[in-house]
């Protein structure tokens, strides 16, 4: 039994010089207020920042770098392309930070990139996409937009943000609450 405590406990810490995965989440939202559309998205997506290529262009198509992803689609019309779609609906998912490291601390969209802000809708700002397996589920259409899925009305990224990570004071105070409550 201490041996297998040992080998979880080595695999968990990186032991024999593995790189130690750092997952980061996001929070993503769509509009299709751009376009004329009633259509929007949000989702949820965690990346392995050890695989991502920030400055640089990583799909999973190349690498794994992202371990999960959900999108929700509302609002097209007659709700035809509403829908929910998980990471194993997609293909490939691309994200290219362009030629200057993006601050993944920080809401992404509107950060400089070498020409164009990330975010911006030019071929020259960089790009977030997702490619669905056979065409099913939203898709990319341009750089940083997507297309709901039957509707195909578009839907431009707006927000690729850090889900908040709670402070070390939050945790202490909670954790100090728990405590106090044990005691009574």
């Amino acid at each position: 039994m201490n041996t297998r405590i040992t080998i979880t406990l080595a695999a968990l810490t990186g032991a024999a010089g593995l790189a130690h995965a750092n997952i980061l989440d996001f929070y993503v939202d769509w509009s299709g207020a751009a376009f004329g559309n009633g259509a929007s998205a949000a989702g949820t997506i965690s990346i392995d920042d050890t695989l991502l290529n920030n400055p640089g262009n990583t799909s999973t198509n190349d690498v794994a770098f992202v371990t999960a992803f959900s999108i929700t689609v509302t609002g097209t019309a007659g709700g035809a392309g509403d829908g929910t779609w998980t990471l194993g609906d997609f293909d490939s998912i691309l994200i290219d930070t362009r030629s200057i490291a993006l601050d993944l601390t920080q809401e992404l969209v509107g950060q400089p990139t070498d020409v164009d802000p990330w975010g911006s809708t030019s071929t020259l700002g960089g790009d977030f996409n997702i490619f669905p397996t056979n065409g099913i589920g939203p898709e990319a259409d341009w750089y940083f937009t997507i297309a709901a899925y039957i509707t195909h009305e578009d839907m431009v990224l707006t927000s690729f943000r850090p889900v908040p990570v709670p402070g070390v004071a939050a945790l202490l105070a909670v954790t100090g609450l728990g405590a106090a409550r044990r005691r009574r």
